[in-house]
């Protein structure tokens, strides 16, 4: 996992964080790719928060596209209990830090057969000034 704040801390939500929420849990067996746009402002911060469920082996990658976004915090939730498959969140924070047009690329794979992503998901970013 990337550095940043987990917990309580990169729960709270900040005044100009735009939340996403692309995938419901009853979404995954039926989608394998999908896109979203999203517009912020300098500053601004874009959480995405991602059904995941550990258990099973498959874990959540991003790459960004450029550097216009900054990565601050990524963390993974479990579910809440304790059986084999539950199905918990994985949650990324960025942070808008130029303006411009950006992206970030979401692969839920397991980490043995990168190259086969069960979901992708594509998020488009135009950040403004």
């Amino acid at each position: 996992m990337a550095a940043g704040l987990c917990g309580p801390a990169a729960a709270q939500r900040a005044e100009n964080r735009t939340v996403i929420e692309p995938l419901t849990v009853e979404a995954i067996p039926e989608t394998d790719r999908m896109s979203v746009s999203v517009d912020t402002g300098i500053g601004g911060e874009i959480e995405v928060i991602l059904p995941a469920q550990a258990t099973t082996g498959f874990e959540w990658q991003a790459e960004r596209a450029n550097d216009l976004l900054r990565l601050v915090a990524e963390c993974e939730y479990p579910g809440d209990t304790d059986r084999l498959g539950s199905v918990g969140t994985h949650r990324f924070i960025y942070r808008a830090e130029s303006a411009g047009l950006s992206g970030v690329t979401l692969r839920y794979v397991q980490p043995w057969v990168p190259d086969e992503p069960a979901i992708t998901v594509e998020l488009t970013i135009t950040i403004t000034e």
